[in-house]
């Protein structure tokens, strides 16, 4: 059971901070956190401890010395280069997004120390099923940070909306919890294994039975669930609305890269032989992705949902990388996926710090003449989510398409295209009411400007958007940066 525990030391240090964290957490709650002077200031030194523990961690993660596969703890955790990597970029967003909260966390009523802790449990469960090599594992590490993302959808206890989407988030992600569920029985009743690596020799001298076929099918679609990829979306518009911004952004951004982890990992170890039926499965789930997502995001009215429907959109792409089946597309869907990280977590940024009470695309009008390098920053970072060159989208967008063309899959790559195109239109009204609009004609109030604060942590955040936004710009020109997070 112990061995190898050593590779799992960051994951361990994180777990004996949270529990340390929760201790404290305890200790300074106090019953009205908005209004208690001592408590702020004790939520905010905890924060920034929960930051450092972070970044700790990332950076353990990138010097732990492995240099080939590596089964820890009776082999439930498989490790290399590609997971560890990985796992260091969840620690490294997840900070950002404690950093981005110090200036949030009053306005939205907010506590720091339990928004730190809550996403101290998430960003445990992200590096359990980005190593996790057994069913079991990965069952408890999605649920443990679906849980609490449950808890962080209604951390705005005084907003009816942010209670109203937890809700549905917690009932339908319950659901899609007991479809995994009855997969993996399915499986285990077919097998008799729950880890990859066995339940590949297993297939290796034995047919994939109907059984077998329907576990793997519900396991795949569970997980297309927590992706929210089309026609299983229904739940994040509402809830990209409802959270507060803040967790908006976590959810838009972190999510992402360790379900792709997870896709990869089940798609070509224990679902090798099932290739055809899975790829089957993803076809139908990327096409509805790229339609619903760019049709159903034309008449957004809310920033929020809008980016709820890009993301959807985004999936769509990211899943064509793992349809071609071949050693580029597999690459391509981690380049794609950690560029839409850097493009999304900018655009957040943005919004978090510089236009907090922006809810409404109507609300940007006139921006452009107010603070014409905020409303071009912005302009630069749709441009990009949009496949618009030479910036890093267009060079995630054409690698996946040049991925699905290389196999022959000509009408994803047709699809693909058009829909990018047809999202085009909404990245550029949302440019249009920045430059083209005045405040005055619709009565709006423009709250940015960056000339009102002048404290630290608003100059932190402004460095880190300005090192995603230069990161957006320069990646098209500089792709080898991106490439230490090849899979092979």
């Amino acid at each position: 059971m112990f061995h190898n525990i050593h590779y799992l030391l960051p994951e361990l240090f994180l777990t004996v901070f949270l529990t340390i964290q929760l201790t404290l957490t305890a200790v300074f709650s106090k019953i009205d956190q908005s209004t208690s002077i001592e408590a702020e200031s004790q939520n905010y030194k905890l924060g920034l401890l929960t930051i450092f523990s972070l970044l700790i961690a990332s950076y353990m993660f990138l010097t732990d010395g492995i240099d080939t596969d590596v089964l820890v703890s009776s082999n439930i955790f498989k490790l290399n280069i590609y997971t560890q990597r990985l796992k260091s970029v969840v620690c490294v967003i997840a900070a950002i997004i404690l950093i981005f909260n110090f200036n949030t966390s009053r306005e939205l009523r907010i506590a720091q120390a339990e928004f730190s802790m809550l996403v101290t449990l998430s960003v445990l469960g992200f590096l359990t099923i980005i190593g996790a090599n057994e069913l079991i594992t990965l069952f408890l590490g999605l649920e443990l940070y679906s849980l609490s993302l449950y808890i962080l959808t209604t951390i705005n206890k005084w907003s009816e909306k942010s209670t109203e989407a937890g809700l549905k988030y917690f009932v339908l992600g319950s659901l899609a919890a007991g479809i995994f569920l009855f997969g993996a029985s399915l499986i285990y009743l077919d097998t008799g294994e729950l880890n990859y690596s066995s339940i590949n020799i297993y297939l290796s001298t034995h047919e994939a039975s109907n059984l077998f076929i329907l576990g793997a099918v519900f396991i795949i679609i569970s997980i297309l669930f927590k992706l929210a990829a089309a026609p299983l979306h229904m739940w994040a518009p509402d809830v990209y609305d409802g959270a507060p911004i803040i967790v908006t952004a976590y959810f838009a951004t972190i999510t992402k890269l360790p379900l792709l982890a997870v896709l990869y990992h089940l798609l070509y170890i224990p679902f090798y032989t099932l290739s055809d039926v899975w790829q089957n499965i993803l076809i139908i789930t990327s096409v509805f992705s790229l339609v619903v997502g760019s049709i159903a995001g034309l008449n957004q009215t809310k920033i929020k949902r809008l980016m709820a429907y890009s993301s959807i959109s985004h999936i769509g792409f990211i899943l064509l990388g793992l349809i071609a089946r071949s050693e580029l597309g597999l690459n391509v869907s981690t380049v794609y996926v950690i560029i839409y990280l850097i493009t999304t977590l900018a655009f957040f940024g943005i919004i978090i710090n510089f236009l907090r009470k922006t809810d409404y695309v109507i609300e940007l009008a006139g921006l452009g003449k107010k603070n014409p390098i905020l409303a071009s920053t912005l302009s630069l970072l749709l441009f990009s989510s949009a496949g618009v060159p030479p910036l890093a989208g267009f060079y995630a967008k054409f690698w996946t398409i040049k991925a699905i063309l290389d196999v022959d899959l000509y009408f994803l790559a047709i699809i693909a295209v058009l829909c990018s195109t047809i999202s085009l239109i909404y990245y550029i009204r949302l440019i249009k009411w920045m430059f083209f609009k005045d405040s005055s004609d619709y009565n709006t109030k423009i709250t940015a400007d960056i000339l009102k604060q002048q404290d630290i942590t608003y100059t932190i955040n402004l460095i880190i958007v300005g090192v995603l936004t230069f990161l957006v710009v320069s990646l098209f020109f500089f792709p080898e940066l991106i490439y230490y997070f090849m899979v092979i």
